[in-house]
Order: structure tokens, then sequence, then C-alpha cells
């Protein structure tokens, strides 16, 4: 299984810290700290797998009935300047 934001050619901006949250480079313009579990055939990863998405992307997709479950405890709390706890909540993944 891929772990929330696996360092790729594809994904070089995308890191994770220590505790193990979804974070941003500087140089990064995008938002990448919502921790989803894909779900659907997304290229180079499998149902199951964690990836750190934008988080206005993952928004958008919540607007339009196709948001993908969060891994809250991988999900940065910067998500929150974004989507409300209660939303995200709905969403997490059963552990």
């Amino acid at each position: 299984m891929v772990e929330c934001c696996k360092h790729t050619k594809r994904n070089k901006k995308c890191i994770r810290k220590k505790d193990k949250k979804c974070i941003r480079k500087k140089e990064n313009l995008n938002v990448h700290t919502v921790c989803a579990q894909i779900t659907d055939n997304f290229p180079g990863l499998k149902d199951g797998d964690k990836w750190c998405l934008c988080a206005l992307r993952w928004k958008e997709a919540l607007e339009d009935g196709k948001a993908s479950h969060l891994d809250l405890d991988s999900t940065n709390e910067k998500t929150l300047e974004y989507i409300d706890l209660d939303t995200l909540e709905k969403y997490k993944i059963n552990k």
C-alpha cells in the first residue's frame, strides 16, 4: 500500500514531516494537506492507497458529491482553514 504522500517523480513537492502529516513545501502554491484514501482508478495508485491531496481540490470534489474518505490522523490541521472539522469527520476512515 502506498503511504500518504509518497515521494515520486510525479509528486516531488509533496512531502511528509516526521509526524506523518501531509504538508506543503513553500514553493508549492497548492495546499496538499488532505490525506485521502484512493477508491477510484488513479494513475500509479490502487484502491486503498493513501495520497496527499490539495485541500481546495478535495473541497471541490465534496461539492460535486465525489469526495474520498480521509485519514484524519495524517491530514494536516492547516486543512481546517479551508474545510470545517465536522465535514472532515464525516469522511474519516473508520479505524
